[in-house]
């Protein structure tokens, strides 16, 4: 009897319990979330570089950091401390520049921006310092006088020297004679790779093709024959270019110095005027009007758009034919940061350019690598001015005389470093 009345007991307790139960949780629930809405207040750093570590000030956290989801541009971020009215965080890498958001449970805040600042590590690829023509492994090889510089779709870095010999860098670093061109290619700053792995560059006035059975014919123009003559590919005439570049569709665009134009080859071998009168200046406008100083290496963006390094500027001419200066000011040479043509360069020998549209320039005699964001944000990303070899983290490092740049898939960057007889490659992060 005893025992039934104290299961009447629990049973008649059983509701209050439950309640008591459902009440604890919700505070417990309370104690790690304040159910406030979900806002950021401000952050205690809007710029850094990967791994900085910024406190998010605002409200409707919750208490376990992993229940905070923090983006930088996207980026998730390691949540290292958590309270309800802020979070510890670490900005993750390869970031870029945007906007700080928070998540949790069902509601988002978005954020200020967060500028990133990219950290870029030089290290010698390949090359001893020494100027000679030795294959091996990494830096046991010698490298003479690097000009031109591209990556191909096997991430295999190809090099043209001064003296015309071309050299292969394959992915384990090991350099090897790759073929000999037909003369010397004193000019060249750009080189390019076709869809079938073909390679093609300047060399005194013409662009040879070296095939992947390393067989080097002439692909356009005349060999000692200089000139300015459109028409079919055997019968054109340049006047020492200096780079070469081609898109997807099989164009090229070469760089005439002489003949102060930009040229373009179509995929039938016929060569046009792609842009520039044939006299020396700086006048921007329609490309037929427009008109060029001291052109270097082309390159081309995702959608087309053609940039050259033009004496001291960078130039940008739109698929629809429009040439401006982008970046710097061709007549006037310094080493300003700053935003379009408040910036200054020095000679601008080569360009490289992302899949987010950054521009990579190798800066000659600043003995610097710039890059350029598609806003025009012009910053100096490694390289301290001073002509040296050193190794490091952005301006720790030390350049000579760099000219050829290019980029693999990953991000990486290779720079022809011309005065050190060796190739640097920069790690952006």
């Amino acid at each position: 009897m005893k025992k039934i009345n104290q299961l009447k007991s629990f049973l008649f307790l059983l509701p209050a319990i439950l309640l008591a139960g459902a009440i604890f949780s919700c505070k417990k629930d309370n104690n790690n979330n304040n159910n406030n809405k979900l806002s950021i207040t401000y952050l205690s750093a809007t710029s850094g570089a990967l791994g900085t570590t910024v406190v998010i000030y605002g409200t409707g956290f919750d208490l376990r950091p992993t229940y905070d989801a923090v983006f930088f541009n996207g980026k998730p971020a390691r949540v290292v401390n958590a309270d309800l009215s802020q979070l510890t965080v670490t900005v993750p890498a390869g970031a870029g520049t945007g906007p700080v958001t928070v998540k949790v449970a069902a509601q988002t805040a978005p954020g200020p921006v967060f500028t990133y600042i990219v950290t870029a590590t030089v290290t010698s690829y390949a090359g001893n310092r020494l100027d000679g023509d030795g294959d091996g492994a990494g830096n046991f090889a010698a490298i003479a006088s690097p000009m031109g510089i591209t990556v191909d779709s096997s991430e295999n870095v190809l090099v043209v020297e001064q003296n015309g010999m071309i050299r292969l860098i394959n992915p384990q670093t090991k350099v090897s004679h790759f073929s000999n061109s037909l003369g010397e290619s004193a000019s060249n700053r750009g080189s390019t790779v076709d869809n079938t792995g073909n390679f093609y560059f300047p060399d005194n006035d013409d662009i040879l093709k070296t095939t992947t059975a390393q067989a080097v014919t002439v692909f356009a123009g005349s060999r000692g024959q200089p000139g300015n003559t459109n028409g079919p590919a055997a019968d054109a005439r340049f006047n020492f270019p200096s780079g070469v570049v081609t898109d997807s569709k099989g164009n090229f665009y070469i760089t005439d110095v002489s003949n102060y134009l930009i040229r373009k080859i179509s995929p039938d071998g016929n060569i046009t005027t792609y842009a520039g009168t044939g006299h020396p200046g700086n006048i921007d406008g329609p490309a037929n009007t427009a008109t060029f100083y001291i052109v270097n290496s082309p390159a081309l963006d995702k959608n087309g758009n053609l940039y050259i390094s033009d004496d001291n500027g960078i130039r940008k001419i739109t698929t629809d034919g429009t040439v401006s200066t982008f970046a710097g000011d061709v007549f006037q040479y310094g080493s300003t940061d700053g935003i379009g043509t408040n910036a200054r360069f020095y000679a601008p020998a080569g360009i490289a350019i992302d899949n987010a549209g950054n521009l990579y320039v190798s800066d000659l005699f600043n003995n610097t690598i710039r890059k350029i964001t598609p806003a025009g944000v012009v910053t100096t990303i490694a390289g301290n001015g001073l002509a040296g070899y050193n190794d490091g983290i952005g301006k720790a490092a030390t350049f000579n005389r760099p000219r050829g740049i290019t980029i693999d898939k990953y991000g990486n960057l290779f720079v022809a470093d011309y005065g050190n007889n060796l190739i640097r490659k920069i790690t952006l992060e």
